[in-house]
């Protein structure tokens, strides 16, 4: 069974009727709705989440690189120990 049939088994429509629906795909405003649509935010939180994301990856992809050098060579000490696949896989 190919993957694309896979996922039709487990997620495809059955009966013409979509299997999984996102609520904000309905048309139904659903309990609850009634607001005045005028939702007010500030841009300056977003902004500065978005840049602590950035640099975060940034970080992240350094260290992952200085870490990579770091596990070079590991194979002459640690001969027989089967943490050496996983840190050549980094």
């Amino acid at each position: 069974m190919s993957y694309s049939e896979r996922w039709q088994e487990l997620f495809g429509p059955t009966e013409e009727v979509p299997a999984m629906r996102l609520a904000s795909a309905s048309s139904d405003p659903g309990p609850g709705a009634g607001g005045t649509g005028n939702l007010k935010y500030s841009k300056g939180p977003w902004t500065s989440a978005s840049g602590t994301a950035g640099d975060l990856r940034t970080r992240t992809e350094t260290s992952r690189t200085v870490l990579g050098r770091g596990h070079e060579g590991i194979e002459a000490g640690a001969t027989g120990f089967k943490s050496v696949a996983a840190l050549r896989a980094c």
